[in-house]
């Protein structure tokens, strides 16, 4: 993130999994800290939801999917 700018990086990720969600979600709570709101839905393994605690302990706004409306 660059200012109030999203701007997409190559991946430094071989290949393998990577969990772009949470790359994002790290990067808005170091540059927005209070300011930032999370939306986590259901979704493939535990991207987002690994980033909880950097949010978190930035202030931001959190909103979760409740587990029971969760497909996934």
């Amino acid at each position: 993130m660059d200012g109030e700018h999203v701007e997409p990086l190559a991946s430094s990720a071989g290949a393998g999994f990577t969990t772009p969600i949470s790359a994002f979600f790290r990067s808005l709570a170091i540059s927005h800290g209070p300011r930032a709101a999370a939306i986590v839905l259901s979704g493939t393994g535990s991207d987002g939801s690994s980033s909880l605690a950097e949010l978190r302990d930035a202030d931001c706004l959190i909103l979760a999917q409740s587990t029971s409306t969760a497909k996934f």
